[in-house]
């Protein structure tokens, strides 16, 4: 063939290869653009049709008082696989094992089978994509990242999402007060009611597919950058909520109670300090956890907490005086088929109302009230009104209850209610809206209403602030207030609860115990007595810096009064507080006008010395090494070799060992304390390595 000819050969095979090429496009263009034309609009609106999506806003955090983080917001990742890539599905079948394997090495707690059931539903189905693991910190997923199918550097068929989770940073400290979200999703205590405040504002970015799991921000394009949410800082005090929560769990436990509260509030500014509400746990009788609000939500009979309301509006109204005796007939009175008793069988006797209140004598006070008031209830009703009672206080924690107490209309007054209700019976309150009060008699008078939050920060800087919220007018006047205030450290030093009292300073306050019924567990067709106890007061009594209720639900152990169930909370509370407050230490000091001379004591010299120097006072006035209240002691060896006995009485038990052995002796010891007693007497022989005793106090 010619040249010519092979030339026009090869152009033919060219055409007729760019006419088939041409064809293949256009027929490639024709279904595309016809038969699957829905289909590639479709997946255009899903990767490359860029669109506006939500930022999600940084939640704030709830602080305490002192800033420290009590409810935070941290992020996690929850990593999937993208099978519609085929680098994932090619490899799939020759590292699914390795995989699974290597997940289940870093979370032993990993549904193996049920891992690869979705792993598989994934690559049969490459619109699913399988989650491989959730709720991973950065470090874990991390570790995740490296292992097969996952460890591709450019993160191809990985769909990595983040979340945000709420976390409690102090063990669930204050749980149900602080809040979180419960296993339905939704939110409850501070995390609810300062949603807004704590949720800020999402944003907006123009984001665009690159794939069906990738999204990238368009570049250039405007958004709306999202607002934080703000902080909120409460007034808890984290060491003092740690101090009532736990001396609340150690009571609870010793008594076996079903559950129990305590809330610690700042007298003069209302502020709570510390809220703590135990119950037992589901999964284990014997423990106790952060459960239902108790001390906002639950509603309970008051007791003998609500005498106190009685006495001040009588003192109040002019109707009685805390020096009128009252006869308490045996300790036992009737209405009818109901018959109400004193604690102390025989009753009191006659005895002044002041008395009566003191001891806690139910019929004392039923007899003052109905004196006072049984032809106009009305009157007395409208006192406990201007108490608050029945109402909610507004401490902003979703779920508080206003309770109730029955009145002259109400359809279920009868001639017993106004008895009833005047020691604590026919009526439910919160224990917040006992410990309101209780405050504001601490407080002259004046009514705050207890809050659990001072101000509202972002980023640091102030947004709005809660100052203390006072009522108008003083729930009562200075008069009545000088009146009842000794009734309640009486209360303390000779009443009740006198196993509250300490060295250091006075606390003022009322026990508590209502008596009610339950379902008897061995018969749930029969009911057996139950009993709540409770301690409401306020300390120190000559300057109130703090007010506290205790509350304790059936106990089944030990006992059953406000005193020995509450009580020793309401006092571990109080005394930690005390020695932790150098201000309350220096007032009681001042107090008690302590006068130190000189020092002396039974013992050795050089320390006393050393104590006087450090304080600045007088110097013993002892010659010697060891003295007896500033005076020498003698301390001889007989020549003959028997031993002068000493007198260590008063010593501590060191000092007198150390004397006594360095002269030879042997010394047993029983007992705490100094020396109150020894088996020899002073000044007289003993020979060497003889025993001596000492008794110690």
């Amino acid at each position: 063939m010619s040249p010519s000819g092979q030339i026009l050969t090869r152009l033919r095979v060219i055409y007729f290869c760019a006419v088939m090429l041409g064809m293949a496009v256009l027929g490639k263009a024709v279904t595309i653009g016809l038969v699957q034309r829905e289909k590639w609009l479709n997946e255009r609106k899903k990767i490359i049709n860029p669109k506006l999506e939500k930022i999600k806003a940084p939640r704030g955090s709830i602080l305490a008082a002192d800033g420290t983080p009590l409810s935070v917001s941290i992020v996690q990742y929850i990593v999937r696989l993208d099978f519609s890539f085929d680098k994932i599905r090619n490899n799939y079948p020759t590292r699914v094992d390795s995989l699974v394997q290597g997940v289940k090495a870093l979370f032993p707690n990993t549904d193996v089978a049920e891992l690869r059931a979705n792993l598989k539903r994934g690559y049969k189905n490459p619109s699913y994509h399988p989650t491989i693991r959730r709720n991973l910190d950065y470090e874990e997923m991390q570790q995740l990242l490296k292992l097969p199918l996952l460890n591709d550097k450019r993160k191809t068929g990985l769909i990595i999402d983040t979340a945000e989770k709420r976390i409690s940073t102090l063990d669930n400290l204050a749980l149900y007060t602080i809040g979180g979200i419960n296993d339905v999703g939704q939110r409850f205590g501070l995390e609810l009611s300062f949603n807004n405040e704590l949720s800020g504002k999402d944003g907006l970015v123009l984001m665009q597919g690159l794939s069906q799991s990738l999204r990238v921000p368009v570049e250039g394009a405007d958004g709306i950058e999202p607002i934080a949410g703000n902080d909120i800082v409460t007034t808890l005090d984290v060491q003092l909520q740690d101090v009532a929560e736990s001396a609340l769990r150690k009571q609870m436990q010793l008594n076996d109670a079903d559950r129990g509260c305590v809330i610690v509030m700042e007298v003069k500014t209302g502020y709570i300090k510390a809220v703590a509400n135990l119950a037992r746990s589901l999964k284990d009788s014997s423990l106790y956890e952060e459960s239902y609000n108790n001390a906002f939500s639950a509603t309970w009979a008051p007791g003998s907490t609500f005498k106190l309301a009685s006495v001040l509006a009588m003192v109040e109204d002019g109707l009685a005086d805390t020096s009128d005796i009252v006869d308490t007939q045996g300790g036992v009175i009737r209405f009818g088929s109901q018959v109400i008793h004193d604690s102390k069988p025989g009753g009191y006797g006659k005895i002044p109302l002041a008395e009566a209140f003191v001891e806690s004598s139910n019929v004392g006070i039923i007899k003052a009230v109905l004196k006072a008031y049984q032809r106009d209830p009305r009157k007395f009703i409208a006192k406990l009104r201007k108490y608050r009672f029945g109402q909610t206080v507004g401490v902003r924690v979703p779920g508080e209850k206003s309770g109730y107490f029955y009145h002259p209309d109400h359809d279920k007054w009868s001639r017993s209610s106004l008895p009833s209700l005047s020691i604590g019976y026919e009526s439910t309150l919160t224990p917040l809206q006992i410990l309101a009060f209780y405050n504001a008699i601490a407080n002259q008078g004046k009514y705050l209403r207890p809050q659990l939050v001072s101000e509202i920060r972002n980023k640091g800087t102030l947004v709005k602030s809660f100052p203390p919220s006072v009522a108008d007018t003083a729930i009562c006047s200075k008069r009545a207030l000088a009146i009842v205030m000794p009734l309640l450290k009486g209360v303390v030093q000779r009443g009740t609860a006198t196993n509250l009292k300490n060295p250091y300073f006075d606390i003022a306050g009322k026990t508590g115990t209502a008596k009610g019924k339950k379902k008897d567990p061995r018969s749930p067709d029969k009911y057996v007595p139950s009993y709540r106890a409770s301690f409401a007061g306020f300390f120190p009594y000559d300057n109130p810096q703090y007010s506290c209720i205790v509350v304790v639900d059936n106990p089944n152990r030990a006992g059953i009064y406000g005193n020995v169930v509450a009580g020793p909370v309401f006092k571990e509370i109080a005394e930690k507080v005390f020695a932790r407050d150098v201000e309350m230490q220096k007032e009681y000091i001042r107090k008690r006008s302590i006068v130190v001379k000189t020092v002396q004591g039974d013992g050795y010299s050089e320390d006393y010395e050393t104590i006087a120097t450090a304080i600045k006072v007088g110097k013993p006035s002892s010659p010697a090494d060891w003295t007896q209240s500033g005076r020498p002691m003698r301390i001889s060896e007989g020549s003959s070799g028997q031993i002068v006995v000493p007198n260590v009485q008063g010593m501590g038990l060191r000092d007198a060992i150390y004397l006594l052995e360095n002269l030879g002796l042997r010394v047993k010891a029983s007992g705490k304390g100094r020396v109150v007693r020894q088996s020899v007497s002073p000044g007289s022989s003993l020979s060497k390595y003889a025993t001596i005793i000492l008794q110690l106090a």
